[in-house]
């Protein structure tokens, strides 16, 4: 009777704990989600995957067609994300959406913002029909968020990314371009090396979270994690490899207990010192091309043409400092054109996120975007500590992730695959309020709930 008693005690305790989860979607919820993005971003999949028998990727070949008009495939994978997104916000069930706080309101303010910027961009249709993407990805965040857990949301980022993974390995190894003994190698699989490198970032970072956090796969999730590293390297992206472990490291530090912190910073200083006396005993020195992780285009003074290509593309900003140049329409075929010409090499993008936000949406937008990512890291921080296991370190760690990646790439504000990453991140702490059902979990139950059964079921 008194042990009855005692496990109907804990049953408030686990809930409040599982209930951090949010809700369980069901597997089919999931599968589609999880097939919808992962073809989505691949369209057209034959052109991607011969993309390694292409020189530099194919990418001079699709500048100006992708800048004038798109692909019809690719919009109407974008567009059926949108519809699915749309239909599952209103089927019943779920969490209810709503403007969680001030980040919230700031979230919305850049949405609004980038629609508006339509109406004086320098190509408004292109930017309307960029802008309508956006609004189909965050339909599908939105719907994540309804119907899915924080922790779920992890899975479903695994999922994704290692199908990516697995499908640029095949097609390498069926067109017997992958060849990572050889000099100048990327691996691009059926991305840009440098998109490629994200995605693979991504699943290592997906990967290594849940292992801390799943006892009973944690052998298949830390082989994932090691092949999706040994991926991170092979693509050769020093801003994918710098933001990842800058990303685990800070989430790390800013979560896990004080003694485990005090003990990793410790060993870290002692790797580094032992590293150091080890290169000075076998005089081992650093060169360029170990900086530049073997990459044929060794510029690291100019962070590989970036330099140039910024204080070329400032002038572009004060043209229009608070506005813009429309949501994702700087980039015309005239300005593809002009930009590749002057810096002698095929441009697009800025390689910056916080550079294309000012061209694109000015400072205005760029002050909401980056208020909202910040206060959504912090955000996420404070629940991971509250509900340590449940999902909120991942978002944190994507965020960060991204805000970091940023700085050299444009990880965020176009439409690609990691910014329904960074949007549902968002709408995880922009949308509900995962304080309100939660009450107080003892630090035992809390940290022991993500490995452990509730109830007989297992954690996903």
């Amino acid at each position: 009777m008194s042990s009855i008693s005692m496990r109907t005690a804990e049953l408030p305790t686990l809930h409040a704990a599982s209930s951090g989860l949010g809700i369980s979607a069901k597997p089919g919820f999931i599968v589609a989600v999880v097939l919808l993005v992962t073809l989505g971003y691949t369209m057209p999949l034959t052109e991607g995957w011969r993309l390694s028998l292409t020189e530099h990727y194919g990418f001079d070949e699709r500048l100006e067609a992708y800048a004038s008009e798109g692909t019809l495939m690719r919009q109407l994978a974008i567009g059926s994300l949108g519809l699915f997104g749309l239909a599952a916000i209103f089927w019943p069930g779920g969490r209810r959406l709503r403007i969680a706080g001030p980040m919230g309101l700031l979230a919305v303010g850049y949405v609004v913002w980038c629609g508006t910027s339509s109406l004086w961009a320098d190509q408004p249709m292109m930017s309307f029909r960029r802008f309508a993407a956006l609004l189909c990805e965050a339909s599908l965040a939105l719907a994540l968020v309804k119907h899915t857990s924080s922790r779920q949301f992890a899975w479903v980022v695994l999922s994704c990314t290692l199908t990516w993974m697995t499908l640029g390995l095949v097609a390498e190894l069926s067109l017997g371009t992958f060849r990572p003994w050889a000099w100048g190698y990327r691996f691009a699989g059926i991305f840009h090396p440098n998109r490629m490198s994200v995605n693979c970032a991504v699943l290592v970072l997906a990967s290594m979270y849940l292992y801390f956090t799943d006892q009973y796969r944690r052998r298949w999730l830390l082989g994932v994690a090691g092949l999706a590293f040994v991926m991170v390297l092979l693509a050769a992206s020093r801003s994918a490899l710098g933001a990842m472990v800058l990303a685990a490291a800070v989430v790390w530090a800013l979560t896990a207990p004080r003694r485990r912190v005090l003990v990793g910073a410790l060993g870290g200083v002692w790797l580094v010192a032992l590293t150091v006396l080890l290169m000075a005993i076998l005089q081992v020195s650093v060169t360029g091309d170990a900086v530049s992780l073997g990459r044929v285009e060794n510029e690291t003074s100019s962070l590989t043409g970036r330099l140039p290509l910024w204080e070329d593309l400032l002038r572009y900003v004060g043209q229009r400092p608070f506005i813009g140049h429309g949501y994702n329409s700087f980039w015309t075929v005239d300005h593809i054109r002009d930009v590749s010409d002057e810096q002698s090499w095929a441009i697009s993008t800025a390689h910056s996120s916080y550079l294309d936000l000012l061209l694109n949406v000015g400072i205005i937008g760029t002050f909401l975007c980056l208020s909202t990512l910040s206060l959504g890291f912090l955000r996420a921080i404070r629940l991971s500590r509250k509900m340590p296991g449940m999902g909120y370190g991942f978002i944190a760690a994507t965020i960060l992730y991204g805000l970091s990646a940023g700085f050299f790439e444009t990880t965020f504000g176009m439409s690609w695959f990691f910014q329904i990453f960074i949007l549902s991140s968002v709408c995880y702490l922009a949308f509900v309020d995962p304080d309100a059902p939660v009450p107080d979990a003892t630090p035992e139950v809390a940290s022991r709930f993500p490995s452990r059964p509730v109830l007989g079921v297992r954690p996903i």
